[in-house]
């Protein structure tokens, strides 16, 4: 067995990203701080945090287009700073703003990706997606933007995605699609890196969530554990005047009210208040997920 057919083998046992006490400094300005995360094979790992939280900074640490002021990267095994380029072979990126040349089709943009990875065709996930590659990117609506930008994403089949808000501009069925797509890249072995504010999203797509807030991981947790933090925001409208004793609940807390309008924010099962709302006229009522950085943020505070 040669040497580099051995440091593969052993690679592939490692965690895919390994984060060990990520430092970094814009000057006087802490980017992040200390982040230590871990992603392994085959799951998708879901990365949540409000705005400067710290999100981008440590995506372009992991992409090695910033280098951390301490700290360590790994990706496949390989460090960051000393073998980036080994990675960066098995990765496909889709940056939360998308640079793509304006004159160019989505089939001159796949030639030229393919020149640098290798020879792919992405024909037939553009039909998937219902893609024109033929039309100039200038001429593309922001959903057909994005649209590209994941097909090329996943052009060459790499072992590792590293996705920073994947369907934004994107309608629910061609969302749908995509998780499909994200579901099935999975089952063939591969890892998703995915940065997410959507709650039905994360859900619906990750094994794994964690949070960066204030430049540090407050949170790593199953999806099974975030289902049992669930927040709902309940809001409810009636014909009548509504008794608010019907609906002072265990897990439920008041945010809002009026003679015949209430706002409830609900931990957990929803059908207490449910089964409350039903004893009058309804005129209204709808049921929303709280925001997953809320929920997270209010139990990691």
């Amino acid at each position: 067995m040669t040497d580099q057919l051995s440091a593969t083998i052993a690679s592939m046992a490692e965690a895919v990203i390994k984060l060990r006490d990520v430092t970094k400094f814009y000057g006087n300005h802490r980017g992040i701080d200390g982040v230590n995360l871990t992603v392994e094979p085959n799951e998708i790992f879901g990365f949540l945090g409000p705005n400067g939280a710290g999100k981008t900074t440590t995506i372009r640490c992991i992409m090695d287009f910033i280098r951390p002021s301490k700290g360590t990267v790994k990706v496949f095994g390989h460090d960051m700073q000393t073998n980036a380029v080994y990675a960066k072979a098995k990765i496909g990126f889709l940056p939360a703003d998308t640079m793509l040349y304006p004159q160019w089709t989505g089939q001159q943009h796949s030639e030229f990706y393919g020149r640098m990875r290798g020879p792919a065709d992405i024909s037939k996930l553009a039909n998937r997606l219902d893609l024109d590659l033929n039309v100039q990117v200038r001429h593309l609506s922001s959903g057909n933007k994005q649209k590209l930008a994941l097909a090329l994403a996943l052009l060459g089949t790499p072992k590792l995605l590293i996705m920073d808000e994947p369907t934004k501009a994107l309608d629910p069925l061609l969302q749908q699609e995509i998780y499909n797509i994200l579901h099935e890249y999975k089952r063939a072995g591969g890892t998703v890196f995915v940065s997410s504010h959507n709650l039905p999203e994360v859900e619906k797509i990750c094994d794994r969530v964690g949070v960066i807030k204030d430049g540090a991981i407050v949170a790593s947790e199953t999806i099974q554990t975030i289902r049992a933090l669930s927040q709902h925001i309940i809001t409810i409208s009636t014909a009548s005047k509504i008794n608010l004793n019907d609906f002072r609940l265990p897990d439920s807390e008041l945010l809002h009210h009026s003679d015949k309008h209430i706002m409830l924010k609900v931990h957990g099962d929803i059908n207490p208040i449910i089964q409350a709302a039903s004893r009058y006229k309804l005129k209204d009522l709808e049921v929303a997920h709280a925001n997953l950085e809320d929920i997270f943020m209010e139990y990691y505070k």
